[in-house]
């Protein structure tokens, strides 16, 4: 079997069951994972994703981010509608005929930035409760 299709599936018995992973395939046994070590895993994964995520969405996100700061200038501040025009169209694509993908493209990945981004803050992390009351 491939590694890859292993160690996901190991990846996905693990986010099932922190405390207690029993898989057996190839000679291959993970039992009693430190949920610990686990998270660390899942961590360095979530790290790869939003780092590939963000080298590919580099040169996109800042093309509609620069061409709509430009275009809200242009056509608030300057009165240059006819240069606007084409801010918009570059804006969405629209000059290569990418309109209907490219915003959609763009959402899903800055999603995706947004979900790998949030859990390696530890937001949602357990912590341990505190005793108030000292015995």
């Amino acid at each position: 079997m491939n590694d890859c299709i292993l160690s996901s599936r190991i990846l996905y018995y693990c986010l099932l069951n922190w405390s207690t992973v029993t898989y057996l395939e190839k000679g291959i046994m993970v039992s009693n994972v430190n949920p610990n070590k686990m998270q660390n895993l899942l961590f360095r994964a979530f790290r790869k994703y939003h780092r590939t995520l963000a080298i590919i969405l580099c040169l996109p996100l800042l093309l509609t981010v620069m061409t709509g700061m430009l275009y809200t200038i242009l056509v608030e501040w300057l009165a240059m509608e006819d240069a606007a025009e084409l801010l918009l169209g570059l804006h969405t694509l629209e000059i290569v005929h990418l309109e209907k993908f490219y915003p959609v493209l763009n959402g899903l990945g800055l999603v995706g930035l947004l979900v790998t981004g949030m859990t390696m803050t530890n937001l949602f992390k357990k912590r341990p409760a505190i005793n108030r009351n000292p015995e």
